[in-house]
């Protein structure tokens, strides 16, 4: 029964511990809560048994989250003190830099030759004479860039008169003469001068080719031997100068049908040239060649033959024997 007159409200069953009774069995010893059995079983034991020791330490519990919080909270301000410190000292004054950097122009053009294509280079244009009022328009091009086929269309202007335009094309690093034939010379007279259109570059993948230059080489190896120049009016050539060589396809490849353009030289100095085209030229083969000029004042002392096959289309190949 509850004792309005016992402050603590003991009944004198229990040890007295300051303010709180610790109530004792039947045995005389101090009850164990945590083998408490709640006849009904709705609530099992060890529900009781964590309950009874959140209540017995709930107090350090929450002393033990607010030294966390405090932590936690002493770390991310310090973390940001020292970022803020870090910006005032050194970052302002590398983003004022920075800034005025970014104000000044910087010039690129010493990087462009690694990246773009440099211009064609026209060494010279010639006009030679041929056979019954013709001419030829030559100009000696080349590409100077090791990673760059060049396609273009051209043509010659003679004064107020220019020519029809045609197709042509450079190989990386390639120099050849780039040619219009047998002109009207009542047509076209004078000095002559060279005009590209419609340039395209094509720069050469290393999946192509690693070295382009080194791999053009080896698919247009032509090899010229045997020369030989009889000149117009002589018993063999007849009312025409008579080129005659043996050129030798001396790579792995054939060619469907190759066309090359002769060039005949005087003293290295070019003097006429001659188009040629064969049927079908398999790889080693060597055959015999015969050109002809007919310009009534020509003497030639070498032979130079490039051949004006684009050897990254797959195109002028013949196909494998099978």
């Amino acid at each position: 029964m509850l004792n309005l007159y016992n402050a603590n409200n003991h009944n004198g069953n229990g040890i007295d511990k300051g303010s709180v009774r610790v109530p004792l069995n039947k045995n005389g010893k101090k009850a164990n809560f945590e083998k408490y059995q709640d006849p009904s079983g709705d609530f099992p034991a060890s529900a009781f048994k964590w309950s009874f020791w959140y209540i017995k330490n709930r107090v350090l519990l929450f002393k033990i989250l607010i030294g966390t919080l405090i932590g936690l909270s002493v770390i991310f301000w310090s973390l940001s003190l020292w970022k803020w410190g870090d910006y005032l000292i050194f970052g302002l004054p590398e983003m004022q830099n920075l800034s005025r950097e970014s104000a000044t122009f910087i010039d690129y053009t010493g990087l462009h030759p690694a990246f773009t294509a440099q211009p064609l280079q026209v060494i010279g244009t010639q006009v030679h004479s041929g056979s019954a009022g013709k001419i030829d328009a030559v100009a000696e091009m080349t590409n100077p860039n090791s990673k760059f086929i060049v396609y273009f269309d051209y043509y010659f202007v003679f004064g107020a008169e220019k020519t029809p335009a045609q197709k042509g094309f450079l190989l990386a690093g390639e120099s050849r003469p780039i040619v219009q034939l047998g002109l009207d010379g009542a047509v076209y007279s004078g000095s002559a001068s060279l005009t590209l259109e419609n340039i395209s570059w094509r720069r050469i993948s290393g999946h192509e080719a690693l070295d382009p230059s080194a791999w053009q080489k080896e698919r247009l190896n032509f090899v010229v031997s045997d020369f030989q120049y009889l000149s117009r009016g002589s018993a063999l050539a007849g009312d025409s100068s008579a080129v005659q060589f043996k050129l030798k396809n001396d790579s792995a490849y054939g060619y469907a049908s190759p066309k090359f353009l002769i060039g005949l030289f005087q003293n290295q100095s070019l003097v006429g040239v001659v188009p040629y085209e064969l049927d079908a030229f398999v790889a080693q083969e060597t055959r015999e060649i015969d050109a002809r000029n007919f310009s009534p004042s020509l003497n030639v002392n070498e032979a130079v033959v490039y051949p004006l096959i684009d050897p990254y289309n797959k195109e002028v190949y013949l196909e494998p024997e099978k």
